[in-house]
């Protein structure tokens, strides 16, 4: 909440504890379904950087024009 809000309403007062549940819940609600994705993809770079598939055709390019 911005904090004149709760400075006015009272850090001990329910509608400041509504208010703040609120945009935790609607927080929570925007970040916690791309989760899998953004795993999913963290997973999959990861695994890209370790197998080195990359880097394999980078030499066969490389090999191809020398």
């Amino acid at each position: 909440l911005p904090l004149p809000l709760s400075f006015v309403l009272g850090g001990e007062s329910p509608i400041t504890a509504a208010l703040s549940a609120a945009a935790w819940l609607l927080g929570l609600c925007v970040v916690l379904p791309p989760l899998p994705i953004w795993m999913a993809l963290l997973y999959r770079r990861n695994l890209a950087a370790r197998s080195g598939a990359d880097l394999e055709a980078k030499i066969q390019a490389w090999l191809a024009q020398g």
